[in-house]
């Protein structure tokens, strides 16, 4: 026992119930052996009486080592813990990334679509504005040899608005009420929006 405490064998987690465990153990055997003499529990006690300045020394060390390997083992347990966290924040914000992505590329891939709908779009209304034109011309120069100058100027007037249609830029907006909103309503609700 006095070699174990100079090795430092009980300063450790639990070496306190080592200690009294190995102290109860050598007061057995010390009870149990014959030929000890009158003076046998004195000696006993005085041992005993002896170790427990030291025993109150290991209780002491063994509990400040428990509260220390609990307190790392909590630390240990919350750096884990935050690391896991860490780790499902991590792959969230990855998934996010990966779906915003995804998204924006579908959105300008739409986009693209309905840019290159509308231009077609654009470019038949300039066609058919363009054989309107011609066809309107036609009209006119046919009513001028007939003598009609009132039709004649409501048709020169009717020419002037769709060569102005043909020269506008058109916003997306525009095409859009354009597109789903043909006629008179689409013109209202031109005016009334832009």
């Amino acid at each position: 026992m006095e070699k174990g405490i100079r090795e430092g064998k009980y300063s450790v987690p639990g070496g306190y119930k080592l200690f009294t465990d190995e102290k109860k153990t050598l007061e057995a055997n010390y009870l149990r052996a014959k030929g000890k003499g009158v003076k046998s529990l004195e000696v006993l006690q005085q041992f005993l009486k002896e170790k427990e300045s030291v025993e109150s020394t290991i209780l002491i060390a063994d509990k400040t080592l428990e509260e220390k390997e609990k307190r790392l083992a909590e630390q240990k347990s919350q750096a884990e813990a935050a690391s896991r966290a860490k780790e499902i924040l991590e792959r969230t914000n990855m998934e996010l990334e990966k779906n915003l992505a995804s998204e924006r590329e579908s959105y300008d891939m739409h986009m693209k679509m309905l840019e290159k709908k509308i231009s077609e779009e654009r470019e038949k209304i300039k066609e058919e504005n363009e054989w309107l034109i011609k066809e309107k011309l036609k009209e006119q120069e046919e009513m001028m040899k007939g003598g009609f100058k009132t039709q004649c100027q409501m048709l020169e007037d009717e020419i002037g608005r769709l060569r102005e249609e043909n020269r506008q830029p058109i916003s997306l907006m525009d095409e859009i009420i354009t597109t789903f909103l043909p006629g008179t309503l689409g013109k209202i609700v031109k005016k009334v929006l832009l």
